[in-house]
Formats: structure tokens, C-alpha cells, sequence
């Protein structure tokens, strides 16, 4: 199982949502200080590339997505800032 870090339950991440090819697809958020984090249980409405967000949820430390491209963020909650 893994333990939480770096921020744990209700950190708020803001910045972009991105889907990448990599290994099939894979959908990240980028930060507005360019940090990239692959989004893990994000509900189907958070999924629109290129949309504002602040997403609420904890890094999963030890977890690596199949694309490696950034820690894991479980997502908790999110709103749209656009």
C-alpha cells in the first residue's frame, strides 16, 4: 500500500490538464510552476486537455505511472478555474 506525501489529503495543485500519447495515454497535470503529475482516479469530467483546473489529492509516494512522466496525484476533488 502507499503512503502519502509531500502535501497528503485536501493539497491543492493548480495548473493545466494535459493528455499525452505516452504508453497509450495518459493524462497529466502541469503545474504554474511547470511540476507534472500524472493524475491517478480522476473522474471522466476532469479529462479535457488543455482546461484550468485546481485539483485537490495526495502524492502517492513510491508510485510511477507506466509513462514515468511525473509523481502520481490521486485525485480527491477538482474545480475548473476558466
Amino acid at each position: 500500500m502507499n503512503e502519502l506525501k509531500r502535501g497528503g489529503m485536501g493539497s491543492k495543485y493548480v495548473g493545466t490538464i494535459e493528455r499525452t500519447d505516452v504508453e497509450g495515454g495518459q493524462w497529466l497535470l502541469r503545474t504554474d510552476q511547470g511540476v507534472v503529475y500524472q493524475l491517478k482516479d480522476a473522474p471522466a469530467a476532469l479529462l479535457v486537455d488543455g482546461r484550468r483546473a485546481e485539483v485537490n489529492g495526495a502524492i502517492a509516494e513510491g508510485s510511477f505511472g507506466l509513462a514515468m512522466m511525473g509523481d502520481v496525484l490521486e485525485v480527491q476533488g477538482h474545480r475548473f478555474l476558466d
